[in-house]
């Protein structure tokens, strides 16, 4: 059975780029320890200059999700979509802000560098 964060891959991405999952796995957060946190990371054909990231957060709050966009090699990212549902984060993608630099210790900072290892 695929997991979730595939599943919305297929959805964000052509067929034939499902195959190139580069990874699912849980990441540790130590800044936000009481919840969970799972990513699929696709490669778009760019290398690691051009990752999408999908993040599952699962705490105390409830369950949410993040759509990224990483420049391992520049260390910035973007926002591309978020929600409490799957559904929302993928009906809220907009590919239209600006690429942001890492802040140091923050939950972005943790998602995309394991994305990048």
């Amino acid at each position: 059975m695929r997991s979730i964060l595939v599943t919305a891959l297929a959805a964000l991405m052509p067929i034939a780029a499902v195959a190139e999952v580069i990874k699912s796995t849980s990441v540790p957060v130590p800044t936000d320890s009481k919840a969970s946190y799972k990513i699929v990371v696709q490669d778009v054909g760019y290398g690691k200059s051009a990752l999408i990231v999908i993040s599952q957060r699962i705490g105390p709050s409830g369950e949410s999700f993040a759509i990224r966009e990483v420049n391992c090699e520049a260390s910035t990212f973007r926002y591309m979509g978020e929600g409490d549902t799957l559904d929302e984060a993928m009906n809220s993608v907009d590919d239209t802000a600006a690429m942001s630099s890492l802040v140091d210790g923050s939950i972005s900072d943790y998602i995309v560098r394991a994305a990048c290892s």
